[in-house]
């Protein structure tokens, strides 16, 4: 996932991401995005969770 997002950002396609996958496998998720990403390309990774008006908050504080 890491190598396709760096892709889509060095191609300018995209700007912002949403990834969402099960509890369990959020912190895999986050190392392995944060290990095949070079860090050139400056990725941010956010874990939301929480309430669902928790999560929307947090999504429209990282909307810009």
């Amino acid at each position: 996932m890491g190598v396709f997002l760096t892709a889509l950002r060095e191609e300018k396609l995209i700007e912002r991401a949403l990834i969402v996958v099960p509890g369990t496998l959020i912190e895999y998720w986050k190392a392995e995005i944060l290990k095949w990403t070079p860090e050139k390309v400056n990725v941010k990774v956010k874990i939301i969770y929480g309430t669902k008006k928790t999560r929307e908050n947090a999504i429209n504080s990282v909307k810009g």
